[in-house]
Order: structure tokens, then sequence, then C-alpha cells
């Protein structure tokens, strides 16, 4: 059987790296897989060695704010190829208008909308907004909706979307990671890139950077790593260095298992997947929410959601606070590596879900009746 993906590469990697953890493990059982992504996306695909349905960089004129404009050339070429070739499912994530087409010349039952909870239901838009996106990610025929301590969020579009409320799903690097907090480095995370982002949330990752530089000078007896995947961003924060720095800034897509490795602490963004990841390793951490972004709000459900599971181990700092606040945060929760609850990751439930469609494909195939699951 043969499964596609297709992943918006921007603004960071979220949207990408959850779905190519699916591809992997469903390769692994033997099914063929196939995925598109673009901007920062496409090297990740190149990297797991996922055959790549479309090799072209789509143009600027034809990526849009929610992702390729589905008229485009490139869309279109990816909805001849998935008519010709007929996969048994087609897994999407991050683009709400190449769904909705989709599913207007291709059968729903065979399209699975990967989903973060904001997607449905994010307060900080208008209602239009929210009713836009669940109108157009819910015309797919199924859902994984996967993050922080999930819960169902408020559907306000009737649909006949089958939805699958799973914990974030991991990608595979980082489950097989065993962290050795040993080390004298505090790890800086950026996000994936800033890539087709808005003026605030560049803005944002330039603070957050300058402000780990800052932080790194009164905590002189460690050394800073700051990871940005994006050459611009670290362009940027290399103006803020001083000669007798200890900090090393990485321009582009580095191991999760380098990252993560010796790190005494990390600092990063509160978003659903970084900080998945940091409860899972049990590492300490400094949570920031993007300012001046539309992200902010489903930042802060995140912070509220991991405060739950470690909260000894895990501080929030707002972005305007001084480097001694942030430095004094630091030394505060690198005492704490132990969380009150485990975080287990959602990758085994989402897949049992994905086999059970495939499973009903396979009974409809050779018209077995009452197949059970």
């Amino acid at each position: 059987m043969k499964i596609y993906g297709i992943f918006r590469g921007f603004p960071g990697l979220g949207r990408v790296m959850s779905g190519v953890a699916l591809l992997n493990s469903l390769r692994r059982q033997g099914y063929e897989v196939y995925a598109y992504s673009y901007l920062q996306g496409l090297e990740v695909l190149k990297q797991n060695n996922i055959s790549l349905i479309h090799d072209e960089q789509p143009s600027k004129l034809h990526i849009m704010v929610i992702g390729l404009n589905p008229i485009s050339k490139i869309a279109g070429e990816i909805y001849d190829d998935i008519i010709k070739n007929k996969p048994d499912l087609v897994l999407v994530d991050g683009e709400p208008l190449f769904i909705s087409t989709l599913s207007m010349i291709y059968p729903r039952e065979k399209i699975i909308s990967l989903l973060n909870p904001s997607d449905l239901h994010n307060p900080s838009l208008p209602i239009s907004s929210r009713l836009f996106y669940q109108r157009h990610y819910l015309s797919a025929g199924y859902s994984i909706v996967h993050g922080v301590g999930v819960e169902k969020s408020e559907v306000l579009e009737k649909n006949s979307s089958e939805i699958k409320w799973v914990n974030t799903i991991l990608r595979d690097e980082i489950i097989n990671i065993k962290n050795n907090d040993s080390s004298k480095d505090i790890v800086g995370i950026l996000g994936g890139g800033c890539q087709n982002s808005s003026k605030g949330f560049w803005e944002s990752t330039i603070l957050m950077g300058k402000k780990m530089i800052e932080s790194s000078r009164i905590l002189s007896a460690y050394r800073c790593r700051i990871y940005c995947n994006d050459r611009t961003v670290a362009s940027a924060l290399h103006q803020y260095l001083s000669e007798n720095d200890s900090v090393k800034i990485f321009d582009s897509y580095v191991n999760p298992a380098r990252m993560y490795s010796g790190a005494k602490a990390v600092i990063c963004r509160a978003g659903r997947n970084t900080t998945s990841e940091l409860l899972y390793l049990k590492i300490p951490s400094i949570l920031l929410s993007a300012n001046n972004d539309f992200r902010s709000e489903e930042q802060k459900k995140n912070i509220n959601k991991v405060l739950q599971y470690n909260p000894d181990g895990i501080k929030t700092v707002d972005l305007s606070s001084s480097a001694q606040n942030l430095a004094d945060n630091i030394k505060s929760v690198i005492k704490f590596s132990n969380p009150k609850v485990m975080f287990v990751p959602g990758n085994e439930s989402a897949l049992s879900f994905i086999n059970d469609i495939l499973h009903q494909r396979l009974c409809e195939a050779f018209s077995v009746n009452n197949c059970q699951v």
C-alpha cells in the first residue's frame, strides 16, 4: 500500500517533523511512502531518505501565509500525481486549502489532516478565521489532532471528519535520545527558522537570541549553544556577540541527538513540538511565548499544560524581562530534572488510528464483509 505526505515547510519545521515520524514508522511496517515539502521542509525529507513526490520549490508568489496556493503550478502537478498513482492515504499538515481542494477531486476517506489543537480553536482569532480553518482542515475524511496534554477543542463548524485526539507526535530521533546532563551547556532553540514568517515573529526571535547571549555572560560557568536553523537569523545574532562570549551559534539543521546532548537546560519558545520533546527528555527548560504574533495564545496554552507535568523544572520568562532574570530562572530550573507526570508521546495512538484506516481500505479492496479491525 502507498502513503503520501504533504507538509508545510515554514515558518519552522513543526509541520514537517511529526508527519515524517509517521511516514518513517509506516515505512518500517512495509508501506511505500512518498512526500512533498518546501522551503526548510524539503531538506528534512532528503535527510530521512523519503522518496519525493516532487522536488521543485514553489515560487514566492505561490506560497501564502497558510501554505501552498492550491491553484499554483506545483500544487496542480501534485494533485495530478495523486490522481494518477492513487495512494491509499494522503497525510497533510498545515495546508488547509490544499486539503479542501484535494477533497474535491480525491476520496475524502483517503485524506488525513494532521492538526495542532489551535488549528481548530484559537480564541485570539476572529470567529470568521476559526470557521475558515475548521471548514478547510476538516474537509479531510479523518483528522489527527496532537498537542501537549491535548484535550478536545471546541469545533464550531459542523463536519463529518472523524477526529482522533492524541498527545504530540514526536520525531523518531527524540524517542531514541538518552540525555546526559553532566555537561555545562545551556541550549537555546530558536525554532525551525523564520522563512515566510511575520515581522513580529522575526523580531521576537532576534530578541530571544539576544537575551540568551546576554544571560550567558552572567552564567559564565556554562557554555551556550544557540540553534537557529536559519542563516539569516544566525547572521543577525552574530552582531551581538563580543570576543569573550562562550556562545556558539548554529545556522543550519542539527540532528536533535546532538542538539539536546548534554543540555543542562534549554531556552525556547513554548511551541507544541519543542515543549513536548523537552517533557519527554526530562530536560529543565525556560519557555518563552512569541510576542506580536497570533501564535502567542497557543503558546500560553502550551505553557499552562507543561507546568502540570514539571512545575519545578520548567519556568516561564517574559521576553521583556532582564537578562539577569533569565539567568536566575535558568539556575533555578537546573536543580529539577524529574517531572511529576511522565509525558507519553502520541505516536503509537496515531499509528494505531492510521493502521485501522488502512486495514479498512484492504477490507474494502477485497470486498470483505464484517471486516474486524
